[in-house]
């Protein structure tokens, strides 16, 4: 996937894809998943103590 084409996703190729993906590139956006969702609890725990 080196080139910037686009390539339907189909039931087919999928794994062909998901296997094209660079493992970097899941690190990198499960550690920016992490942090968004550590900062959405933090802001529902203030709005929920705010409430009470």
């Amino acid at each position: 996937m080196k080139d910037n084409k686009k390539i339907p996703v189909t039931l087919e190729n999928l794994h062909y894809l998901i296997k094209e993906i660079p493992p970097e590139q899941f690190k990198k956006n499960r550690a920016k998943i992490n942090r968004k969702m550590k900062e959405s609890k933090k802001i529902w725990k203030e709005k929920s103590k705010k409430d009470s």
